[in-house]
């Protein structure tokens, strides 16, 4: 009606140029949003966890706004299991044999998974290499094998079937641990930790497609300390 007709009147007289701006605006804003890269990591991490050495590969896809900012996320899982104590057990099998047998259980913690985000700066120190910080949130689930009942070991007698026969009870004669009231049961504990974390680090753009990050990273809230060296290589797929 006459509300429309006024208002194209108003955009095709008075407010022509102004929308002309405005076209031209977003049209340099798309142009600029169309030539932001998105790239991928391939990653290895060496971390300290609350006193346990963890190894990590990760794969992180970056969205870069421009030369200067981008955005990471990532997701790793372990890739060793970090031992702590070594539990050994001595014992022979029967009475009527001096062959010592070994068993050992190994304390030790891995890493399950891992997650996290982070917005990251880039500093250009040559047209090949930037200084970069990073600082973002973490998640990571961290698995726990332990044997609390095995506290003490038994070894068995030199000659076991004599010192039965001489009175000696089977956890004396034998040295196997079930005998002797100690547990062997395993006990797996799962920990969940999340914090927030700070890195700094050098990238260098071997070409225009590929690159190479090291970096060292540090917890910056969370109960838990965290520090850890990482390795990324990527490209850029668009």
């Amino acid at each position: 009606g006459s509300i429309g007709h006024a208002f194209t009147v108003c955009i095709r007289t008075e407010n022509q140029n102004q929308m002309s701006l405005v076209v031209a605006s977003l049209l340099t804003a798309a142009s600029g949003m169309s030539h932001a890269d998105g790239g991928a990591y391939i990653g290895y991490k060496q971390q300290d966890f609350k006193d346990t050495e963890l190894q990590i590969l990760f794969v992180e896809y970056e969205h870069s706004f421009n030369k200067y900012f981008s955005v990471s996320a990532h997701v790793g899982t372990g890739l060793n299991d970090d031992v702590s104590q070594t539990k050994t057990d001595t014992y022979v099998s029967e009475l009527s044999s001096t062959d010592i047998l070994v068993d050992t259980y190994e304390e030790s913690a891995s890493v399950q998974h891992e997650y996290g985000i982070s917005l990251n700066g880039y500093i250009p120190i040559t047209e090949a290499f930037y200084a970069y910080g990073r600082v973002g949130y973490m998640m990571m689930e961290v698995e726990s094998t332990s044997y609390p009942g095995f506290n003490i070991d038994t070894p068995p007698s030199e000659d076991p079937q004599s010192a039965f026969d001489g009175g000696a009870s089977l956890c004396e004669s034998t040295g196997i641990e079930s005998r002797c009231g100690v547990s062997l049961d395993k006990q797996v504990v799962s920990e969940d930790a999340d914090m927030g974390i700070g890195e700094i680090g050098v990238k260098w753009e071997v070409t225009n497609e590929a690159s190479f990050m090291i970096g060292y990273s540090k917890s910056l809230s969370g109960d838990d300390s965290y520090d850890g060296v990482s390795l990324r290589v990527g490209v850029v797929f668009w």
